[in-house]
């Protein structure tokens, strides 16, 4: 199983994409009125509605073309597209099911500690798709907890809900993390729900075979 780069979704170059300018140079593929583009153009997206104006973009990229770009906000939520090309495509719902559990699932265990809760079949109008749900002791932030009268700081558990989809000779994994909206005395909100991953799936346009809206 081809090694993937769950491990990077804390990408190396990021941009701000709220009041301050856009540090478009930081980035490896580009970003423009709204909308990520990766750097071979076999995807763009758009920045998720839900998040605020704290939103940072982040991406990295493997030699063989595999990336993950990363949209992130104050409020312990983030959107990511994990863009895995394989050397054949899958063809039946069973191999893609396989995939996600030897492949995706678990890099997800082995770098990131996770629990898989279920990976099942879904429909979500891209051909060959499925869902998969996790949670994890840590995610996209951290928080300061007081412990004997003293603020420690500790990574913030999450949950995790992905769609994973196959276009040609290409995997998508498309995803939502929240941070547990309780941690100790601090409190996080506004959340996000899998409506807001559907919206973001909705502003997902692959290459060479673009989705008509």
């Amino acid at each position: 199983m081809r090694k993937v780069l769950l491990a990077l979704l804390v990408a190396l170059a990021a941009v701000s994409v709220g009041g301050a300018a856009v540090a478009k140079s930081r980035l490896i593929g580009t970003f423009r009125d709204g909308t990520y583009t990766s750097p071979d153009a076999s995807f763009r997206v758009k920045v998720p509605a839900v998040l605020d104006a704290s939103v940072v973009v982040s991406d990295v990229v493997g030699t063989d073309g595999e990336g993950v770009v990363t949209f992130s906000d104050d409020w312990c939520r983030q959107f990511y597209v994990h863009r895995i090309p394989l050397p054949s495509p899958l063809k039946t719902q069973d191999q893609l099911l396989g995939f996600v559990r030897l492949g995706i699932a678990t890099a997800w265990e082995t770098s990131k500690r996770a629990v898989i809760d279920s990976i099942e079949p879904i429909d979500v109008g891209r051909g060959l798709s499925a869902a998969m749900r996790l949670h994890q002791p840590g995610g996209p932030c951290r928080a300061l907890v007081v412990e004997g009268g003293k603020p420690v700081d500790k990574e913030v558990p999450s949950d995790v809900v992905a769609y994973v989809f196959v276009e040609s000779d290409t995997v998508y994994e498309i995803g939502l993390t929240v941070g547990r909206r309780k941690v100790g005395e601090m409190k996080f909100a506004p959340s996000a729900t899998e409506e807001d991953l559907k919206a973001f799936l909705a502003g997902l346009v692959t290459q060479p075979h673009e989705i008509s809206r």
